[in-house]
Order: C-alpha cells, then sequence, then structure tokens
C-alpha cells in the first residue's frame, strides 16, 4: 500500500487496496472456502477436559453426580 500510495497517491491507494480485499472476498465466497492467513501467529489451544462415566451409570446417576458436582464447585 505504502509503494501505491507514493505512486499514484492516497485515493487511489485506498481504492486499490479495497478492490483487492473486494476480489479476494468474493472469490471465497464463490468457492464457498474459508480465509486461513498463513502468517498469523499460531492460535493457543485450550485444553479441554473430558470425563470418563462408566457405562453401568444410569442417565439418574449421572445427574444426580453432575448436580453434586456443581455443589462442590
Amino acid at each position: 500500500m505504502r509503494q501505491k500510495k507514493i505512486l499514484f497517491g492516497k485515493g487511489k491507494a485506498a481504492v486499490a487496496l479495497a478492490r483487492k480485499l473486494i476480489t479476494i472476498m468474493s472469490h471465497l465466497i464463490v468457492n464457498n472456502e474459508l480465509y486461513e492467513d498463513k502468517y498469523a501467529r499460531p492460535k493457543k489451544v485450550k485444553k479441554t477436559h473430558t470425563v470418563n462415566i462408566p457405562v453401568d451409570y444410569s442417565l439418574e446417576d449421572v445427574i444426580i453426580l453432575f448436580c453434586e458436582l456443581s455443589q462442590v464447585l
């Protein structure tokens, strides 16, 4: 953008940038693709906690267990 700003002026550089962004967005929409920034820092992956519930518990037992857990927390 800085080089175009120097060569063409502020207005034309802004229009060129807007056109480039619109072209990219229309390409993504038409091809049903997601935008992935290759140069961005990788996002931190949040740790997920898993709960292993034995199969011999009934649904009512699991609900009671969760209610008791929520009172503790």
